[in-house]
């Protein structure tokens, strides 16, 4: 319980973001992604690239059945990168977290070994 770990997200090379996976379960094959891109390439592909292929990895190699991700019902373009990595919008977390000095509503996002495999292979 607990494991995590993180990758460095190159494009041409440098440096361009990061990826991590916070395991929050090896028993029931659960873990959550988190992502952050530089703004000067943000909105230029490169972060569904690389969550596609993350995911691929972690479903390829690792037990893990179930990967989930959130962010601001504010923020359409995160919610865009995970659309295109192939994550599915389960709901709606009311409050979720404190951002400015107000309660903000975030989306769940999951995606599941089998929905991964049923869509690229």
């Amino acid at each position: 319980l607990g494991d995590r770990y993180q990758w460095i997200v190159l494009a041409e090379g440098y440096p361009a973001g990061w990826v991590t996976l916070a395991v929050t379960s090896w028993e029931h094959g659960v873990g959550e992604i988190g992502y952050a891109l530089t703004t000067e390439l943000q909105g230029k592909g490169v972060m569904p690239v690389a969550l596609a292929q993350l995911v691929a990895q972690l479903f390829g190699r690792t037990k893990l059945e179930r990967l989930e991700a959130r962010c601001s019902i504010e923020n359409q373009a995160s919610q865009k990168v995970l659309e295109r990595a192939g994550f599915l919008r389960e709901g709606l977390l009311r409050g979720y977290f404190e951002l400015g000095g107000r309660r903000v509503d975030n989306c769940l996002y999951a995606i599941l070994r089998s929905d991964f495999f049923r869509n690229d292979g």
